[in-house]
C-alpha cells in the first residue's frame, strides 16, 4: 500500500456500506474488528502506564491488539513522517546528529552529563529553527509523539516475546524479571529519535532483542 503524507489514521481503516453478499459483511466486520484495535492501540500511548496496561494485557490474552497491530501503526507513522522530515533536514540545512524528544508538552534536544542525566542540549541556528517547526506544526509534531510513543510499546510487547523465549531456555524466574526491568528502563532512557548520516531513527530501535542476545552470551546460551 502507497502511504502519502495526505493520510490520516483513519483513512488507513476505510469504511464500508452494508451489503448483502456474505463476502461484503465480513469484509466490514474486519475493517469494525481493525478500528477497534486501533482506538484501543491509541488510547494506551497517552503516558508510560498505558502502554505497560496494554502490554500486559496482550500477554494475558484480553486484547484484540497484538504484535502485529502495533507494527503496522508503527509502520503507518513512520512512513507519514519520514519523507516531510528529509525535506525539512534538507530545506534548513540540518545535519545534526543529537538526540530529541518530546518533553514536557515541547520537543527539544537532549544532552546527557557524566552521571547519564538528561538535560536540554545546546543548539546551532538550523537545529533551534528545526525544533521550533516541530513544536509548531501541530500535525506533524503529532504523528511523532504517536511514532515515539509506538516505538516503546513496539519494543516493550517484544521484550514479553524474547522474555518467553529465556523461560524456555531455562533461565530462572528471577534472570526473566530481570531482563524484563532492565530492559524497560532502558527503553524508558531511550525513548527519543536521533539522525544517524542520512537515517532517521528512534533510540529503542532493537533494544529487546540486544537484550535478549546480551543475556544468552553472558550465560553462554547464545
Amino acid at each position: 500500500m502507497n502511504i502519502t503524507q495526505s493520510l490520516t489514521l483513519f483513512d488507513y481503516v476505510k469504511s464500508y456500506e452494508q451489503g448483502s453478499d456474505p463476502l461484503a459483511a465480513v469484509v466490514k466486520q474486519t475493517h469494525i474488528n481493525q478500528a477497534q484495535k486501533i482506538d484501543e492501540l491509541s488510547s494506551s500511548l497517552v503516558n508510560i502506564e498505558g502502554i505497560d496496561a496494554l502490554v500486559e494485557k496482550i500477554q494475558q490474552g484480553e486484547s484484540q491488539v497484538n504484535q502485529k497491530t502495533i507494527t503496522d501503526m508503527l509502520d503507518f507513522y513512520r512512513n507519514q513522517v519520514m519523507g516531510e522530515i528529509d525535506q525539512l533536514r534538507e530545506k534548513m540545512g540540518l545535519s545534526s546528529e543529537q538526540n530529541f524528544t518530546h518533553v514536557e508538552g515541547k520537543w527539544q534536544y537532549l544532552a546527557t552529563d557524566d552521571n547519564g542525566e538528561s538535560s536540554e542540549a545546546d543548539t546551532s541556528k538550523a537545529e533551534e529553527d528545526f525544533m521550533r517547526y516541530l513544536n509548531r506544526d501541530q500535525r506533524l509534531g503529532g504523528r511523532m509523539e504517536k511514532l515515539l510513543s509506538l516505538s516503546a510499546l513496539s519494543e516493550t510487547s517484544e521484550s514479553q516475546n524474547y522474555a518467553l523465549q529465556l523461560q524456555q531456555a531455562d533461565f530462572s524466574d528471577s534472570k526473566v524479571e530481570d531482563y524484563l526491568v532492565t530492559t524497560r528502563d532502558k527503553i524508558n532512557a531511550s525513548n527519543y529519535f536521533f539522525f544517524k548520516g542520512e537515517t532517521f531513527s528512534s533510540g529503542v530501535s532493537a533494544l529487546a532483542k540486544q537484550q535478549f542476545e546480551r543475556y544468552m552470551q553472558e550465560n553462554n546460551k547464545a
